[in-house]
């Protein structure tokens, strides 16, 4: 089993704006498996916040294409994914690119895509929401139109007053369906005043209030809420689940921060057990990443799987996205071509 990998740049249509960063460019590493003359690929989009560079991904990719090839049948993913976690154990965007693409071989090998294998029904993926991020009201407003062909939109928030002129600049030109991320941009007091608006401008759910430390304000939060409040910073892996349920109604799954497919689905099995909803979410990266998550879609409530949608490199094709839907096609593995 041979493990090869490379660093893409990618430049985004718009500037990336958040209530504390910008995003013009971002590294996503490549990661091919190959074996028997099957090859698998996949994809790690790493995050500095998660403390995750793209460097210490280059570094760990380096040392595991050494240590798999003790390993003789990518097929035995369970097993290669554990002790991947026990040398690895901080690297999950890292094993997230590996379990990818050793998923995407599986699929070939078998002949199958990849939602096949997990016996599911790619007629049940939901629609996913676009993401709008902060910006001159008036930039704001050309991304909305640039985005008619969705009928959700995720709007970025956290930046104070504009918040509220963001949303009613959104609400003139279009009264679609509207999902509010926070990315830890609010205190509790204006988390209260501004859930209660919103949802007289009719938003349908907030992501991620409140810095994640703050668990007594979420827990106080929630009580009060009139929108469901979904956790992201807050919620990398498994292990996080079991403490959420006082202070979020639902969970947003990413592949890089969790560690992969295999993670993400007992992550939504848990979530499920502690009545927690799950929305399926994805980092800034190619359509490899995103049609990965895509394949167990299925079982998610809500996807924001839409991070390739916003670069202008579209070499990588994977699922499509009609009217919202997230379309599977029907190639071995993960489906993609390039």
């Amino acid at each position: 089993m041979q493990l090869s990998y490379e660093l893409k740049t990618l430049r985004l249509l718009h500037p990336f704006i958040l209530s504390d960063s910008r995003i013009e460019t971002k590294d996503v590493i490549i990661i091919r498996i190959e074996h028997e003359g099957t090859a698998g690929i996949g994809e790690s989009s790493p995050s500095r916040y998660y403390g995750e560079p793209p460097e210490s991904v280059l570094e760990c990719l380096g040392k595991a294409a050494v240590l798999l090839k003790r390993f003789k049948d990518p097929s035995a993913i369970d097993d290669i994914m554990q002790w991947l976690l026990q040398h690895f154990p901080e690297n999950n965007s890292a094993r997230s690119g590996i379990d990818i693409a050793l998923h995407d071989w599986l699929g070939k090998k078998l002949q199958m895509p990849l939602y096949k294998c997990f016996r599911l029904d790619k007629a049940k993926t939901p629609l996913t929401s676009f993401t709008i991020g902060i910006d001159e009201l008036n930039v704001i407003e050309k991304k909305i139109h640039e985005a008619e062909s969705y009928p959700i939109l995720k709007i970025k928030l956290g930046v104070g007053d504009l918040d509220y002129e963001i949303i009613k600049s959104i609400r003139k030109v279009t009264d679609k369906t509207l999902r509010v991320d926070v990315n830890e941009g609010w205190n509790k007091e204006e988390a209260a005043l501004k859930i209660d608006w919103l949802a007289r401008e009719e938003v349908e759910l907030i992501e991620q209030p409140l810095p994640k430390e703050n668990y007594d304000d979420m827990i106080w939060l929630k009580q009060r809420s009139v929108l469901p409040l979904f956790a992201d910073e807050s919620v990398k892996t498994n292990e996080d689940i079991s403490g959420l349920r006082e202070c979020f109604h639902g969970i947003n799954i990413k592949l890089d921060k969790c560690g992969g497919l295999r993670e993400a689905m007992r992550m939504i099995k848990t979530a499920r057990k502690h009545e927690l909803k799950v929305m399926l979410g994805c980092m800034i990266q190619t359509a490899i990443g995103t049609t990965a998550a895509a394949h167990i879609s299925p079982m998610a409530d809500f996807a924001d799987l839409d991070g390739h949608l916003l670069l202008t490199d579209q070499s990588f094709k994977g699922m499509e996205i009609k009217n919202g839907k997230i379309i599977l096609n029907d190639k071995y593995g993960i489906g993609i071509l390039k």
